[in-house]
């Protein structure tokens, strides 16, 4: 069966329909066979997990390039619900911190080490962050608690959709075994990047509103995690740097990777002085 109508396009790659309730992910040429492979066993272990993924059905190689065959999921992405009703914003911030806390509740043992590919990626960072500011973030990385729990690692609106049965969580490749709060961090920082409004992108006026829509988003998000878990903002706080400084080696774009590394250095800055 050939690739169908293509549903969205990505850096590492893009989405076919492959049957009226199948999709294949087609990951571009130049991405590594572990990369598509850590992504189908991540997801094997989320759905025995009994969590709400996409079921994936194979493995294959089409024109060159392989793939992952997966259950279609139809319904909207906090994303899309949010652009057409941007008044709940409240309301789907409280979901999307709900549904981030009940996983995070999963003592798991079958996902990668959050400690070792944070501590691996932080040390990566040398020569873009240079050996001073890298070993003092990694000495503020090592006396962070460590932990079993399950971390999507890529907790973001684009990766929940809400279905027929209930919210659906995309996109596993990047899932670990550690610190609930370091996904948090994640989750915020996605926020915290200003990007460029989906309508109107030559307005400045708009990517100004935009992006401080996602910063409440996020605010919001926050506030409701933190009152379902009893963390605090000061161990938010601790995981700011370390987290961002794994964003540089992460999926996320070159402007992304730039900005984070600003923000990086302001906050180590703020540390010294």
């Amino acid at each position: 069966m050939k690739r169908g109508i293509l549903i969205s396009s990505g850096e590492q790659s893009e989405l076919f329909m492959y049957g009226p309730d199948t999709l294949v992910k087609l990951f571009r040429k130049g991405v590594s066979s572990r990369h598509v492979y850590r992504e189908a066993n991540n997801t094997r272990t989320a759905m025995a997990y009994g969590l709400p993924v996409p079921a994936l059905k194979d493995i294959i190689e089409i024109d060159g390039r392989e793939g992952i065959v997966m259950e279609y999921i139809k319904g909207p992405t906090i994303t899309n619900i949010l652009r057409k009703a941007p008044h709940k914003i409240n309301l789907y911030a409280q979901k999307f911190a709900r549904l981030q806390a009940d996983l995070h509740s999963i003592s798991v043992k079958d996902f990668p080490n959050q400690r070792e590919f944070m501590e691996n990626t932080i040390k990566s960072s040398r020569g873009r962050l240079g050996m001073e500011i890298t070993e003092k973030i990694l000495q503020l990385f090592l006396i962070l608690p460590d932990s079993d729990r399950l971390c999507h690692n890529d907790f973001h609106q684009e990766n929940v959709i809400f279905s027929a049965k209930g919210p659906i969580i995309l996109d596993w490749q990047e899932a670990l075994r550690g610190n609930p709060i370091a996904d948090v961090v994640h989750a915020i920082l996605v926020q915290e990047h200003p990007v460029p409004a989906p309508i109107l992108k030559n307005s400045s006026h708009y990517f100004q509103l935009h992006n401080k829509y996602r910063k409440l988003f996020a605010k919001l998000y926050q506030k409701e995690y933190m009152k379902l878990t009893n963390i605090s903002l000061s161990q938010i706080s601790d995981w700011l740097i370390p987290v961002s400084t794994t964003r540089l080696f992460t999926k996320v774009s070159l402007e992304e990777k730039e900005w984070t590394e600003k923000y990086i250095r302001r906050k180590m800055a703020g540390i010294t002085d």
